[in-house]
């Protein structure tokens, strides 16, 4: 194995399941690293990284790398041995999103609506409701139950999804997400 002294210096990783303790043993023990998870969103402005500094990363190294990441997003600082589940949830989150906009595209076809109206009404649908859960922070939870009428069409629809276990697939996948960043970490 080569080893590269970057002692001193920052480095700022964004590979999943890939520990601090490695870039310190790789590129010195003195390598300042910041490591993150960001998101796709950032591509727009808006996307959210968690970040966690190693034992050698100054208070300057970790405001630099805050300062980078938000000016794509929002960053929230966690211990580094929660950034596999930070990318289980918000590094891999957009898949998760882009998956349900498929599907309710696909399903609106299904029903009949023309190739863009599905698309419109999916994709509108899925960024109004971020956008309210942005300008008027209440529980998702909350906002499920305004949209939710007693005997409804909505109530029908969560019927089914609370009967298929929808929540327990959704916490298996994330799950799965979680352990393979971990696995990742062990591979290296």
């Amino acid at each position: 194995l080569i080893s590269i002294s970057v002692n001193g210096k920052l480095l700022i990783s964004i590979l999943a399941g890939t520990k601090i303790s490695k870039f310190e043993e790789f590129f010195g023990s003195r390598t300042h690293v910041v490591r993150v998870m960001p998101n796709v969103a950032a591509l727009i402005g808006m996307g959210v990284a968690g970040l966690s500094s190693g034992k050698y990363a100054t208070p300057a190294d970790e405001q630099i790398a805050q300062a980078l990441l938000s000016s794509v997003g929002e960053v929230v600082k966690v211990r580094e041995n929660l950034l596999d589940a930070v990318t289980a949830v918000s590094g891999s989150g957009p898949a998760y999103f882009f998956y349900l906009t498929e599907l309710l595209e696909a399903q609106a076809r299904r029903f009949g609506l023309a190739k863009n109206q599905a698309a419109a009404l999916a994709r509108e649908t899925l960024t109004g409701s971020a956008a309210l859960l942005q300008k008027y922070p209440a529980a998702p939870a909350a906002w499920r139950a305004r949209v939710t009428s007693r005997g409804g069409t909505t109530a029908a629809a969560l019927e089914v999804l609370q009967k298929k276990k929808f929540a327990k697939i959704f916490q298996q996948a994330l799950t799965a997400a979680r352990l393979r960043s971990k696995e990742l970490s062990k591979a290296l």
